[in-house]
């Protein structure tokens, strides 16, 4: 199974948190209540924003590595080597607070082990397609979840050709 098939399967799984999160939830009473379904909403519409950056640094099409002139490697590429992926998973994670729903949080789990599938299989492609540069942008740059820099590792963006 390649990163496409993957990709729609956790894409797939996304609409149908959304339906379950209306609808249900654990009873949240007293203080706990209002803070969690705040920290809910902010991880749940964060993606929202990074999303917009993400989708703004690709071509029109974008679903394969020939659909590039390069490898990307700025903006939000030089945080993480899969941006929009995470935030999906964090849509999902947002999701999972605000309805306090074991369900949800059991297909956040779910997709973002899905996600993680589709960007390793992705990089494949992306390693074959740029062997040398893509091997130097994934010692630098972590796969999903964004780390901090170590004192003089800066980071390095004009790999784009």
């Amino acid at each position: 199974m390649g990163p496409i098939p993957v990709r729609r399967l956790a894409g797939a799984l996304t609409f149908l948190a959304v339906a379950l999160a209306l609808p249900s939830g654990w009873e949240v009473r007293g203080p706990l209540e209002g803070l969690t379904r705040l920290v809910g909403a902010l991880i749940t519409s964060s993606p929202l924003v990074l999303g917009a950056c993400v989708h703004r640094s690709l071509p029109d099409r974008h679903d394969r590595p020939d659909d590039f002139g390069g490898l990307i490697t700025e903006g939000p590429y030089s945080v993480v080597r899969h941006p929009f992926y995470l935030t999906t998973i964090l849509a999902w994670l947002g999701a999972a607070v605000y309805s306090l729903s074991t369900g949800i949080l059991l297909l956040a789990l779910t997709s973002g082990l899905l996600w993680s599938l589709a960007a390793a299989l992705e990089e494949r492609g992306l390693r074959r397609r740029w062997p040398c540069e893509y091997e130097e942008y994934s010692r630098r740059v972590p796969m999903l979840i964004p780390l901090p820099r170590r004192r003089g590792a800066g980071r390095n963006s004009d790999s784009r050709g």
